[in-house]
């Protein structure tokens, strides 16, 4: 270029090779930013990755339409943005197929994980080098061995800043995060998974309380003699018909108290006992185990042949 001949002599070669490269790096640079973004699928999760250049290694996390995450999560002067692109029902379903196994779906995980940030990471390369090579010819007209020197390092430093990026990356600062957007009233309106503990042994003493009222009240309604006390009459058999339960935590706990309190006969579920049928939300009905009445289930279209199964092995 004629620039460099307003450089001194002795000074030319140097700033040349300064100059080339200071071009080389940003190509790498733009072709980064430009074509470096890609979406990556995980289990039905689908999330686009992306680099930019930043004072303070951070990671944001961008969930449109609610706004974004972040955290100082690296040591390292660029910006990880993962936008969240999709959410499928299989990402659900893949969860839960690892139910009561939390070591095998953090091992899954984290191989998943690993398999993008290679990905990732390789890509960046191919695109540095690709974006610094291109650059470089089109400006400086160097030889193709050159060109391709030139291409190396910038892609080599890319690589290199990644890698330092992994390497101390840390998933503790994601403990204080950072809000923008409307997702900024999570905190204050989703309690913490102790708080939600706390509530829903809260709501099972509610349930026993609101049964209890329940038959208090129908035995004091003498124009109801028929339902104020049912069970004096033999021949009259007593049905309790319930459906859509939908691994309600307190629904098996309200089933028991009325079952308890009403003396019934027998119980008749309508379906749907469960959301996705998974062996996990088994856990939610192993109180059904408990009901001394015989206990008929109809399988719902949320009900799967596994969840079947498990309602016929129990005692009654």
């Amino acid at each position: 270029m004629r620039l460099v001949e307003y450089v001194p002599a002795c000074c030319q070669r140097y700033f040349k090779y300064s100059a080339i490269m200071v071009t080389a790096l940003a190509g790498a640079l733009l072709f980064v930013y430009l074509f470096g973004p890609m979406i990556y699928d995980i289990k039905g999760l689908a999330f686009k990755i992306s680099t930019l250049p930043s004072i303070q290694g951070k990671t944001i996390m961008e969930i449109p339409p609610f706004g974004s995450i972040g955290a100082n999560t690296h040591q390292m002067p660029f910006e990880l943005r993962v936008r969240i692109e999709y959410i499928g029902t299989s990402l659900a379903s893949n969860i839960l197929d690892y139910s009561g196994n939390q070591p095998a779906l953090l091992k899954h995980l984290r191989e998943n994980i690993f398999q993008v940030a290679c990905l990732y990471i390789l890509r960046q390369a191919l695109v540095g080098f690709l974006g610094a090579s291109l650059l470089v010819l089109a400006i400086w007209r160097t030889r193709l061995r050159t060109t391709l020197l030139y291409g190396l390092v910038p892609a080599i430093i890319v690589t290199g800043i990644l890698l330092t990026g992994v390497k101390t990356y840390s998933i503790a600062a994601f403990d204080e995060l950072e809000y923008n957007g409307v997702i900024s009233l999570a905190p204050s309106i989703i309690a913490t998974p102790g708080e939600l503990i706390d509530r829903l042994e809260e709501m099972q003493e509610n349930t026993r309380l609101v049964v209890g009222n329940m038959q208090a009240l129908v035995d004091n309604v003498d124009r109801l003699s028929f339902l104020g006390s049912p069970e004096k009459d033999p021949s009259i058999l007593q049905v309790l018909l319930i459906s859509d339960l939908h691994s309600n935590p307190v629904g098996i706990e309200f089933i028991k108290g009325l079952a308890n309190s009403f003396e019934v006969d027998l119980i008749i579920d309508a379906g749907d006992l469960t959301d996705f049928g998974s062996p996990l939300e088994t856990k939610v009905t192993e109180g059904l185990n408990q009901l001394e009445v015989p206990y008929v289930f109809c399988p719902g279209n949320h009900d799967t042949p596994e969840i079947a199964t498990y309602i016929t092995s129990l005692k009654n």
